[in-house]
This record gives C-alpha cells, structure tokens and sequence, in this order.
C-alpha cells in the first residue's frame, strides 16, 4: 500500500510540475520526504531549486542524489 502512496506522490509533483507551479511541486515534495527515496528525492528537489531560481540548493541536492 505504502508503494501506491509514494506513486501518487510522484505523480501529483509531475502534474504541478509539468503546470510550471514550481513552489507547490515543492511543497508536495517537502510533505512526502520520508516515503520518496532519498536519491529520487534529491533528484526532484534540484531540478525544483533550480526552476526556482536556487542554483546553490539545486546543486546541493543534485550532489545528494549523485552520492544516494
């Protein structure tokens, strides 16, 4: 059951995503931190951080899911 929590959360981020509303993207990001797995997660946030405007913390984030 836990696996269909997380796709629903993935997909809910790539339909605000894809919408270009960066900022809840995150929020959906931020509220499902511990059942995405952190390489993934990481992954998601940098590329948010970086339609943010956030290079620093895109770049962080890209560095923590290299290293996951």
């Amino acid at each position: 059951m836990e696996d269909t929590t997380i796709e629903n959360a993935l997909k809910t981020f790539q339909d605000f995503y894809h919408k270009k509303d960066f900022a809840t993207a995150h929020k959906i990001l931020q509220e499902n931190r511990s059942s995405i797995e952190p390489g993934l997660w990481n992954y998601n946030m940098g590329v948010v951080q970086a339609e943010l405007k956030n290079p620093a913390l895109a770049r962080f984030h890209f560095l923590l899911a290299e290293k996951s």
